[in-house]
């Protein structure tokens, strides 16, 4: 057997294992593990941006790769991710950071910043985005503008937003090979007699003023599987290539492709549609994969970019979130692309392409808020941070949080939080607070969006003085867990460690050692799946500050650590 022969035949062993699960995995009664290589740089592994990292968008500039990915209700909005070898990633920033580029005051939970589009033409960077101004309750009826930012430097900052249309969300940009700029957009018809979301729209545009020019095209309307959006097109080979996202984001999620010699069409399905799903298969580690982005490399590789949860099953509960994932694309005989193993359903590792390995320092797993500012991975809620509620410079090494409104609103909070990305993690901080009143609360919570979230907080109770009580709102639920006694003036120790489907909330008392406060909670309430909604953003490890009486009362945290391993 000839050397190239023999690794063609071991690569080909380890694809067709990719896509399933181990049987260590079966052992983990519905807990997705991650699958391990003794050469990981040899390796992609999924996801690549795990936690709440939905709706990858991935491009090439040169020899970098990018990802933008949603970010809903939290701000700053649209993360950035940058790679050289599409295995190694970090975080670079956000493309939205002033309030003038995005006002999501107000916004309901899982509104606001809908799957981003990032390009790059001609030496700029682009993004078009939509500002969700409604949930479910509106459906069909969604208030969904569209707008456009640009910048020269994607490590900088991006310009103020041009408005574009109001069509539907999830919209991207085309550069074609005339000069000729389109923006494609799913079609929101709430017309009863019409498909809600079946149709993807092609419009020429002004790419400096975002101005329509000509008339706006139907080009697919898909009636082959529910939801048709997330359009993005590509030219290859004599052909537009129309690749869409079908089935809603949940457990039908799914890619599918469509062709035309022509950019107006008509379009047609690809024979293998769709040509990535993870319905009807629960042995799957990745769940509700869909809603894909291609890239190609340097060297003429193909890749997905899409999104997957590692949902906790038979129960079908995701609270890490929707994340990103890679899938190795090949291109068949016959001009469609396919999963390079075979199949529609998505891999848990894939050959990563044959580039220099460029790896980057990890973020340390415990922040003790030295700097000035906070850090790349941090969040807060629907606005910008601000000194008046959030100071990291009066008191060197302590994050200041003034109590504001409770963590029900969707005005006023004061929380900043970075994502829960594994089924094993601890989180823990030290907060110094003088409640005078139960209407004084501060404290770590495990926190998915204003209705559902698990908070230990530092407060006052009537009987007890200064104590931690553990409580939280299930399916918009408000309960009350357990109390428990922290006499004294110093810091709270606070904890809370996911195993698996379990929560538990922990305390520092008296004697410096940790102690379990009030039994295990359920993780899969903080998940996608909710009661009579959805949810599309992800569990978030929060700190938290209230004060329901005056709102002047100040909290300060000694420092942050989350161990995701």
């Amino acid at each position: 057997m000839s050397r190239d022969i023999f690794i063609g035949f071991v690569v080909a062993i380890l694809l067709a294992g990719c896509a399933k699960n181990t049987p260590e995995e079966a052992v983990s009664a519905g807990i997705p593990r991650a699958i391990d290589s003794d050469n990981v740089d040899a390796f992609i592994h999924n996801p690549i941006l795990p936690g709440f990292n939905p709706d990858p968008s991935i491009i090439r500039a040169g020899d970098d790769c990018f990802i933008a990915t949603s970010s809903f209700e939290w701000f700053p909005g649209i993360p950035l991710y940058h790679s050289k070898d599409l295995v190694h990633w970090r975080p670079i920033g956000h493309a939205l950071t002033r309030h003038s580029q995005a006002d999501l005051r107000g916004i309901p939970p899982s509104a606001g910043i809908y799957a981003p589009s990032l390009h790059y033409n001609q030496g700029r960077f682009y993004l078009v985005y939509t500002i969700v101004q409604t949930d479910e309750r509106a459906w069909p009826l969604l208030v969904t503008p569209n707008y456009l930012i640009h910048t020269d430097d994607i490590y900088g900052e991006w310009s103020e937003p041009v408005y574009l249309n109001s069509v539907g969300f999830d919209p991207s940009l085309f550069f074609d090979d005339d000069g000729k700029t389109y923006i494609l957009s799913m079609v929101m018809d709430f017309r009863k007699s019409e498909p809600t979301m079946g149709k993807i729209a092609l419009q020429e545009i002004d790419i400096g003023t975002g101005q329509p020019i000509g008339e706006m095209r139907i080009i697919l309307n898909a009636t082959n599987l529910w939801g048709t959006e997330g359009p993005h097109l590509y030219r290859r080979g004599g052909y537009y290539y129309l690749l869409v996202a079908q089935g809603g984001t949940f457990y039908e999620h799914a890619a599918s492709i469509a062709r035309s010699e022509h950019i107006e069409g008509p379009y047609e399905l690809a024979p293998n549609t769709p040509f990535l799903t993870s319905k009807n298969d629960t042995t799957l580690r990745l769940q509700r994969a869909g809603h894909g982005c291609l890239v190609e490399t340097q060297n003429g590789d193909w890749y997905m970019a899409h999104l997957a949860s590692r949902s906790l099953m038979p129960e079908r509960k995701s609270p890490l979130g929707r994340e990103s994932c890679l899938q190795q694309v090949k291109w068949t005989e016959d001009g469609w692309p396919a999963l390079a193993h075979g199949g529609v359903g998505p891999a848990d590792s894939i050959p990563a392409p044959v580039l220099p390995a460029v790896t980057f320092e990890n973020l340390p797993a415990r922040d003790e808020f030295d700097d000035r500012k906070l850090r790349v991975d941090y969040q807060t809620l629907r606005e910008p941070y601000e000194k008046n509620w959030l100071d990291l410079e009066s008191r060197p090494g302590t994050l200041r949080l003034r109590g504001r409104r409770p963590p029900t609103s969707h005005y006023d909070v004061s929380l900043v939080a970075r994502p829960i990305t594994s089924y094993s993690t601890v989180a823990e901080t030290a907060v110094r607070f003088a409640p005078e009143r139960y209407r004084h609360k501060a404290g770590l919570a495990a926190f998915y969006d204003s209705r559902h979230f698990y908070w230990l907080a530092v407060t006052h109770d009537d009987t007890l003085g200064r104590c931690v009580e553990l409580l939280g709102f299930e399916n918009g639920r408000y309960q009350e867990y357990a109390k428990a006694a922290v006499h004294g003036e110093a810091a709270a120790g606070l904890r809370f460690k996911v195993s698996g489907r379990d929560i538990q909330f922990y305390y520092q008392n008296q004697n410096k050692r940790w102690k379990p406060i009030g039994n295990p909670l359920y993780f899969g309430h903080l998940a996608d799946e909710q009661e009579g909604r959805s949810g599309f953003t992800g569990s978030m490890a929060a700190l938290i500050a209230m004060d329901v009486l005056h709102e002047r009362q100040w909290a300060e945290f000694e420092y942050l650590t989350i161990e995701n391993p």
